[in-house]
């Protein structure tokens, strides 16, 4: 699982994040044991993403489960909070081992960098 960093509880949640999230909207589907859910990503950073769901249901917080985002390779993540239908994900793995993914993070940043 990917260190996060230590920052005040306090602070607003953008100061306590590990990594800079970038806006970033995909199809996704969520597995968990047998169930397969539709999804929207949300925004997308190299430790997680927010993403929305689509269908009746929920998943609980703590869950690990399998995510595959368009057309890149699935990836393994727990599911941190949740808000409505609005749900906080982290990766259990980092993004780099993940070709097509790392690649739209790489992509995103080059991308805020030249805004």
């Amino acid at each position: 699982m990917p260190a996060l960093a230590h920052k005040p509880m306090d602070a607003p949640i953008h100061q306590r994040r590990a990594h800079k999230r970038f806006d970033y909207e995909a199809c996704c589907e969520i597995q968990r044991e047998t169930v397969t859910q539709r999804a929207q990503v949300k925004n997308i950073s190299e430790g997680g993403l927010n993403l929305t769901l689509l269908e009746t249901g929920s998943v609980p917080i703590g869950k690990v489960v399998t995510l595959t985002i368009g057309t890149f390779d699935p990836v393994k993540a727990v599911i941190r909070w949740q808000q409505g239908n609005s749900y906080g994900v982290q990766f259990l793995s980092a993004i780099k081992n993940n070709a097509g993914l790392h690649s739209v993070i790489r992509n995103l940043e080059a991308w805020h960098a030249t805004s």
